[in-house]
């Protein structure tokens, strides 16, 4: 049996170290003294640039000197599963320690217990300040000061004179707003389910009725006090009406406005307005890539790209507004600023699909190639990102033979994937079944005029079409040069 002391302290910085001994050494928390002098034991090995890992035989000599470690084993097993025991108590410990909340908490449960008031309202009072100073004001927060009013109202009730005063009104308030925010956060996550999958999902949206008449009826309030409950309420009609400017122009001035003394989920608010605005994008309303790139650059001024991380799917957004824009250098650039802060652990396979596309559009085919041969499919988002910018590259090179066969494993995937939402279906195949069009002319039309003619009658199908397919404004793009370069022949 081996221990990796690595394994076991993965992560750790150097004062966790020194806190993870002292916690071993402190008399208070009584650990056994055979597991602070297996602490000490490996602490030492690590130390002394050893391969960092311990062997049965290592511990055996150490605690059973001269004896078989065979005999030893069940021994030294429990001592190790003790050890690592007191390391998970440890963790906890150590994160309580600065849970100025949790331990607030504790404190009051304390006297409570000791049944003493007038210490149990100044830790009320200082619990209070604590929430309301260090907390964002959103569902969390509705949550504390709910329990914090409960503790109180359970120990501390009101006399009948007082009920101005009643900790009840507080904690139906803190309740009502902590379930609304709850439930619209809810509504956002079904809204979006049913965008992205086969699913349907309207029986989940329940009372939904009686939230959107509660926020209408107490609005200006609502804004001015409680943004949780504001931005998912926006979102949330954004999400449920389709584009409209007068909404989209609400949330960015809110969120551009809002009281600077109210601490808020900056990163969750802009992350939802940014895959707002990509949904709004994606209905055909291009003109609002310009609005993606100023939300980047913000984000990334305001460093909550640095604090928070990033995903696929926001770099994508982002990525795929900027090639709109044809900002290809700019996109190139951000990526590379902000590939170090990619949350997934498949961050180089992140970059290089996204750079892929970057270098298509910049015509550089052969180094997109490269990339996409890098990049391997997790998802089907990745999955028709590959194939369709593959599928792409064979067009231009006039690799139809191929084409073919990229569009069949297309939709097989598809068939085979129940998951994947009916408005991405129905975009991919649009795409996949015009490109079939343009590989059928090029071989049943040998007559170049002929072949015109069927390429402008395809075209003015697409642009007469409302319908925003697959990558629309390149194929058609596409089309208009593939005719132009027909007519020079």
């Amino acid at each position: 049996m081996n221990i990796d002391i690595t394994e076991l302290f993965k992560n750790c910085s150097g004062e966790e170290m020194q806190s993870l001994t002292d916690y071993f050494h402190s008399p208070f928390f009584k650990i056994p003294k055979r597991l602070t002098k297996l602490h000490e034991f490996i602490i030492k090995n690590s130390k002394a640039g050893y391969n960092n890992t311990l062997t049965l035989e290592n511990i055996n000599d150490e605690f059973y000197p001269g004896e078989d470690s065979d005999k030893n084993y069940a021994n030294i097993r429990k001592l190790l599963s003790e050890y690592k025991n007191k390391l998970n108590e440890f963790y906890s410990y150590y994160e309580f320690s600065f849970d100025l909340i949790t331990k607030g908490k504790q404190s009051l449960n304390w006297h409570q217990r000791k049944n003493e008031k007038g210490e149990f309202q100044k830790q009320f009072s200082k619990m209070k300040e604590t929430i309301q100073t260090y907390s964002e004001k959103d569902d969390t927060y509705y949550l504390e000061m709910q329990q914090l009013y409960s503790k109180r109202f359970n120990f501390i009730d009101s006399s009948i004179n007082e009920l101005h005063n009643d900790a009840g009104y507080k904690i139906n308030d803190y309740l009502d707003k902590y379930y609304i925010a709850n439930k619209l956060f809810l509504f956002q996550r079904f809204t979006s389910y049913e965008y992205t999958n086969r699913i349907d999902i309207e029986h989940m949206f329940t009372l939904s009725h009686c939230i959107n008449e509660h926020i209408e009826r107490n609005k200006d309030n609502i804004f001015k006090n409680d943004p949780e409950i504001a931005f998912r309420y926006l979102a949330l009609e954004l999400q449920n009406k389709g584009f409209n400017e007068d909404i989209y122009r609400e949330y960015v001035n809110y969120i551009n406005n809002i009281d600077p003394n109210i601490k808020i989920n900056e990163n969750g608010y802009y992350l939802t307005l940014l895959h707002t605005l990509s949904k709004i994008i994606n209905e055909g309303h291009s003109e609002y890539e310009k609005e993606v790139i100023k939300l980047a650059e913000l984000m990334e001024k305001r460093e909550i790209l640095k604090k928070y991380g990033v995903t696929f799917i926001d770099l994508k957004i982002i990525i795929e507004s900027a090639i709109g824009l044809k900002s290809y250098d700019w996109a190139l650039d951000f990526l590379n600023r902000t590939k170090n802060l990619i949350k997934e652990n498949n961050s180089d396979n992140i970059t290089n699909l996204l750079s892929a596309k970057l270098f298509f559009f910049k015509e550089e085919f052969n180094t997109a190639r490269c990339l996409l041969t890098k990049v391997k499919t997790e998802n089907y988002l990745m999955y028709f990102d590959v194939k369709f910018l593959e599928l792409r590259i064979m067009l231009i090179q006039n690799e139809l033979l191929a084409a073919i066969d990229i569009i069949e494993l297309i939709k097989k995937y598809i068939k085979t994937h129940k998951d994947i939402g009916e408005h991405f279906i129905r975009a991919y195949i649009t795409f996949a079944d015009y490109v079939q069009k343009i590989i059928r002319i090029n071989h049943e039309t040998n007559n170049i005029d002929s072949k015109i003619y069927e390429f402008k009658k395809l075209l003015n199908n697409i642009t007469s079409n409302s319908f925003n397919f697959y990558a629309k404004d390149w194929f058609v793009e596409y089309l208009g040069t593939k005719t132009k370069q027909d007519v020079k022949k």
